[in-house]
Protein backbone atom coordinates (compact mmCIF):
# COMPACT_ATOMS: atom_id res chain seq x y z
CA UNK A 1 0.00 0.00 0.00
CA UNK A 2 1.08 3.55 -0.64
CA UNK A 3 2.11 5.91 2.16
CA UNK A 4 0.77 9.46 2.16
CA UNK A 5 2.90 12.52 2.78
CA UNK A 6 1.49 16.04 2.69
CA UNK A 7 4.00 18.80 1.97
CA UNK A 8 4.20 21.70 4.41
CA UNK A 9 2.90 23.98 1.68
CA UNK A 10 -0.10 21.74 1.03
CA UNK A 11 -0.87 21.59 4.76
CA UNK A 12 -0.88 25.38 4.86
CA UNK A 13 -3.22 25.50 1.84
CA UNK A 14 -5.60 23.06 3.56
CA UNK A 15 -5.53 25.03 6.84
CA UNK A 16 -6.27 28.29 5.05
CA UNK A 17 -9.10 26.73 3.04
CA UNK A 18 -10.56 25.12 6.16
CA UNK A 19 -10.51 28.49 7.96
CA UNK A 20 -12.14 30.24 5.02
CA UNK A 21 -14.99 27.68 4.82
CA UNK A 22 -15.50 27.84 8.59
CA UNK A 23 -15.75 31.64 8.39
CA UNK A 24 -18.44 31.33 5.70
CA UNK A 25 -20.71 28.72 7.28
CA UNK A 26 -20.35 27.02 10.64
CA UNK A 27 -19.07 23.41 10.27
CA UNK A 28 -18.46 23.81 6.53
CA UNK A 29 -14.72 23.66 7.21
CA UNK A 30 -15.23 20.37 9.05
CA UNK A 31 -17.17 19.01 6.08
CA UNK A 32 -14.32 20.13 3.81
CA UNK A 33 -11.81 18.16 5.93
CA UNK A 34 -14.12 15.10 5.89
CA UNK A 35 -14.20 15.22 2.08
CA UNK A 36 -10.40 15.66 2.01
CA UNK A 37 -9.97 12.58 4.25
CA UNK A 38 -12.24 10.50 2.01
CA UNK A 39 -10.34 11.64 -1.07
CA UNK A 40 -6.98 10.79 0.51
CA UNK A 41 -8.24 7.29 1.25
CA UNK A 42 -9.45 6.88 -2.34
CA UNK A 43 -6.13 8.10 -3.72
CA UNK A 44 -4.15 5.87 -1.37
CA UNK A 45 -6.05 2.81 -2.63
CA UNK A 46 -5.57 3.64 -6.32
CA UNK A 47 -3.35 6.67 -6.97
CA UNK A 48 -3.05 6.00 -10.70
CA UNK A 49 -6.80 6.39 -11.20
CA UNK A 50 -6.58 10.19 -11.12
CA UNK A 51 -5.50 11.94 -14.31
CA UNK A 52 -2.07 13.38 -14.93
CA UNK A 53 -2.19 17.13 -15.42
CA UNK A 54 1.53 17.86 -15.80
CA UNK A 55 4.38 15.39 -16.08
CA UNK A 56 4.09 13.29 -12.90
CA UNK A 57 1.49 15.51 -11.19
CA UNK A 58 -1.92 13.90 -10.67
CA UNK A 59 -5.17 15.72 -9.88
CA UNK A 60 -8.16 14.63 -7.78
CA UNK A 61 -11.21 16.90 -7.98
CA UNK A 62 -13.23 17.02 -4.77
CA UNK A 63 -16.95 16.43 -4.67
CA UNK A 64 -19.02 19.35 -3.39
CA UNK A 65 -16.09 21.78 -3.12
CA UNK A 66 -14.32 23.73 -5.89
CA UNK A 67 -10.97 22.29 -4.79
CA UNK A 68 -8.55 19.67 -5.97
CA UNK A 69 -5.69 17.64 -4.59
CA UNK A 70 -2.38 17.57 -6.49
CA UNK A 71 0.18 14.85 -5.94
CA UNK A 72 3.28 13.01 -7.17
CA UNK A 73 3.78 9.28 -6.82
CA UNK A 74 7.34 8.23 -5.99
CA UNK A 75 7.98 4.58 -5.19
CA UNK A 76 5.30 3.82 -2.56
CA UNK A 77 4.95 7.44 -1.39
CA UNK A 78 2.18 9.81 -2.48
CA UNK A 79 3.36 13.40 -1.94
CA UNK A 80 0.62 16.05 -1.91
CA UNK A 81 1.38 19.51 -3.27
CA UNK A 82 -0.16 22.92 -2.62
CA UNK A 83 -3.12 23.84 -4.80
CA UNK A 84 -2.03 27.49 -4.81
CA UNK A 85 0.36 26.52 -7.61
CA UNK A 86 -2.56 26.53 -10.03
CA UNK A 87 -4.17 29.41 -11.78
CA UNK A 88 -7.79 29.26 -12.88
CA UNK A 89 -8.64 30.17 -16.45
CA UNK A 90 -12.01 30.61 -18.10
CA UNK A 91 -12.67 30.45 -21.84
CA UNK A 92 -16.12 30.33 -23.40
CA UNK A 93 -17.72 29.36 -20.11
CA UNK A 94 -15.26 26.49 -19.50
CA UNK A 95 -13.05 26.63 -16.44
CA UNK A 96 -9.54 25.22 -16.65
CA UNK A 97 -6.57 24.94 -14.36
CA UNK A 98 -3.00 25.62 -15.39
CA UNK A 99 0.23 25.32 -13.50
CA UNK A 100 1.54 28.82 -12.92
CA UNK A 101 4.82 29.56 -14.65
CA UNK A 102 6.45 30.11 -11.26
CA UNK A 103 5.12 26.79 -9.97
CA UNK A 104 7.50 24.44 -11.74
CA UNK A 105 10.61 25.44 -9.74
CA UNK A 106 8.58 25.12 -6.52
CA UNK A 107 7.24 21.71 -7.59
CA UNK A 108 10.79 20.54 -8.24
CA UNK A 109 11.99 21.96 -4.92
CA UNK A 110 9.19 20.25 -2.94
CA UNK A 111 9.64 17.01 -4.85
CA UNK A 112 13.40 16.90 -4.25
CA UNK A 113 13.09 17.99 -0.63
CA UNK A 114 10.30 15.59 0.39
CA UNK A 115 10.88 12.49 -1.73
CA UNK A 116 12.38 9.42 -0.10
CA UNK A 117 16.15 9.05 -0.29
Amino acid sequence: MYSIKISEEAELDLEETFSWYESQVKKLGSEFIRVIDQSLTTIQKNPLACPLIYRNVHRKLLPRFPYMLLYFIDDNIILFLPVSMLSVTQHSGNVGFNLKAIALPLLIKIYNRDRPS
